[in-house]
């Protein structure tokens, strides 16, 4: 049978409200505790024992005074993911030589799913094109990920945006993710976002989102740098998701040198026949150059041998 969270003794009125740990199916432990509360009004004062969680009214006062300080008793929770079982608050008042019967009320209480909390990382992270393939998108295992009422989450995704616009073959910005502890990866290259799903443990995910890694195998990569936006979702009566929390990685692009394919027709220019013959006839010049457009160019005529006459 539960113990009243508020009552009256002879002597004026008590709240009873405890902290208590309560262990939920597949959450974590918490500590919460039901409070009432009392402003003292004219002679009537109120003093709280949160060890036996009562609290006590005293004073003489008009019976209308009594019920102005009974209609004023305010309750609240505090803590993450508390029972939904109703509370009882019963009452009784005493005129110093008897009390009066106990009446009851109630409180019914609604739970809201506290979202789970993500804390991005914050080392300079460069990925410089040609070297490694990949580079670690939290090298200092700085990401954690904790949730007040729910040890499960359901899903995260990381998002890469302000890849700027080249004049080249652009560029192939990718996140990469190998599946683990029950969590498995979807990579969309057109919205630059890497989905995780799968129901598991906080700590799983903090793992998870950790080990992600980015990579951008173009020629053309895109010098500058991007945002990683993180948000993770959680399954605690309901699911919640985090506040996105974002990151930076920057790109440091390397000047391709451009590739030049030279004609290899024979050309044949003949004295008194031709005023100009093209230097590529068949159309064989090429330049490639997958991250820049080109400034100039230039072509030396050498190899003119010496003659007798005006040359």
């Amino acid at each position: 049978e539960r113990a009243p969270l508020l009552s009256v003794a002879e002597d004026g009125e008590r709240f009873f409200l405890k902290n208590l740990v309560h262990e939920y199916p597949d959450h974590v432990a918490v500590v919460v505790a039901d409070i009432l509360a009392f402003t003292a009004t004219g002679s009537i004062t109120g003093s709280w024992n949160a060890t036996t969680g009562v609290m006590t009214l005293t004073g003489s006062a008009t019976k209308a005074s009594y019920v102005t300080a009974l209609k004023s008793i305010t309750y609240a929770h505090q803590g993450d993911y508390p029972s939904t079982a109703v509370r009882i608050i019963s009452t009784t008042v005493s005129d110093g030589t008897t009390s009066s019967a106990v009446v009851t009320s109630t409180v019914n209480m609604t739970v809201v799913n506290d979202p789970p909390v993500l804390t991005a990382p914050t080392t300079a992270i460069t990925y410089t094109e040609g070297d490694s393939p990949t580079v670690s998108t939290d090298p200092g295992a700085q990401l954690t990920l904790t949730d007040a009422e729910s040890n499960q989450i359901q899903g995260a995704t990381v998002v890469i945006s302000g890849v700027p616009t080249t004049v080249g073959v652009g560029p192939s910005d990718t996140l990469i993710f190998s599946a683990q502890n029950g969590i498995t990866g979807t990579w969309n290259a057109a919205t630059l976002t890497m989905t995780l799903t799968g129901t598991t443990a906080v700590a799983n995910y903090q793992a998870a989102l950790r080990s992600i890694t980015y990579s951008n195998e173009s020629q053309d990569p895109g010098d500058g740098t991007r945002t990683l936006t993180w948000t993770v979702t959680d399954t605690g009566g309901g699911t919640a998701s985090s506040v996105a929390k974002t990151s930076s990685l920057t790109v440091a692009a390397v000047n391709d040198t451009p590739v030049l394919t030279a004609p290899t027709a024979t050309i044949t220019y003949t004295e008194d026949v031709s005023t100009a013959v093209s230097i590529d006839p068949d159309s064989d010049f090429t330049i490639s150059d997958p991250d820049s457009k080109m400034q100039g160019a230039t072509v030396v005529l050498s190899g003119v041998p010496a003659t007798e006459g005006v040359g």
